[in-house]
């Protein structure tokens, strides 16, 4: 299993406990999620543009960021599926998940 299929185990066992205790085999499960995960990642990477002219670090840079931004879809598409009712509670300031209002912004009392 790579670490997009941990992501996946862990998120799901927090915040979908429901579909998660269901599952038969949820490492068969994480194993297969996070193979999809890395295929859509590695293909996004692959689109990014690249001119002929562009440095070597303008080139890593493109790059990267097609990686970020594949990978960040490819998460969203695949793992952070709209969390179960009645996990809220478990929610993490400055994670912000699919059908979850933006946690208000607070500072900590002096």
């Amino acid at each position: 299993m790579n670490q997009y299929g941990q992501i996946a185990l862990s998120y799901y066992r927090t915040y979908r406990p429901t579909e998660f205790a269901q599952m038969s085999d949820p490492q068969a499960w994480a194993t297969q999620v996070g193979q999809q995960v890395t295929d859509q990642v590695v293909a996004g990477q692959e689109t990014a543009p690249m001119e002929p002219e562009a440095s070597y670090l303008q080139t890593v840079e493109a790059r990267k960021t097609a990686r970020l931004t594949a990978e960040t879809q490819a998460l969203q598409e695949l793992v952070y599926l709209e969390p179960e009712p009645g996990t809220e509670h478990l929610r993490v300031p400055g994670l912000d998940l699919p059908g979850w209002e933006p946690l208000p912004h607070t500072t900590p009392a002096r």
